[in-house]
């Protein structure tokens, strides 16, 4: 996208040097009365080119921030979800429910931690523990 809009201003810049070598070549060959309407062309030209770089400045700025917005989002979106979903088999483990399956769904650090929390050793422990805390009743 960048790349459009270098190639643009190089082309604006182009045309905008070829209009200001015919105004000098108009004012050469006293077609321009006065120096003073040529450099009044010369900077409303000038200005018109500013203007268009500033634009094209502030859209990629835009685009770029806005792109930047969509990443974050996304990213915070799967993060969130996969401590929502770590968080409800903690719950249920608190309340009893001892045969939660925990299934890890990424590599990342809190896949590791689902991980380490479905090894099934983790797991004979936790139901020693609340047995004994919590024995069955007939």
């Amino acid at each position: 996208m960048s790349l459009f809009y270098l190639r643009h201003f190089a082309t604006t810049s182009r045309l905008l040097v070829q209009e200001s070598s015919e105004i000098i070549t108009q004012l050469a060959n006293e077609e321009i009365a006065n120096i003073s309407i040529a450099t009044a062309m010369l900077q409303s030209q000038a200005d018109a080119l500013t203007d268009k770089a500033r634009m094209i400045a502030l859209m990629m700025l835009g685009v770029t921030l806005l792109l930047i917005g969509i990443i974050v989002f996304i990213y915070v979106h799967r993060l969130t979800r996969k401590i929502k979903s770590l968080t409800e088999v903690a719950e249920r483990i608190s309340l009893g429910e001892l045969e939660v399956e925990i299934e890890p769904k990424s590599r990342d650090e809190i896949g590791e931690r689902a991980n380490r929390g479905a090894s099934s050793n983790e797991k004979n422990v936790l139901t020693a523990s609340c047995g004994e805390l919590y024995p069955k009743r007939d």
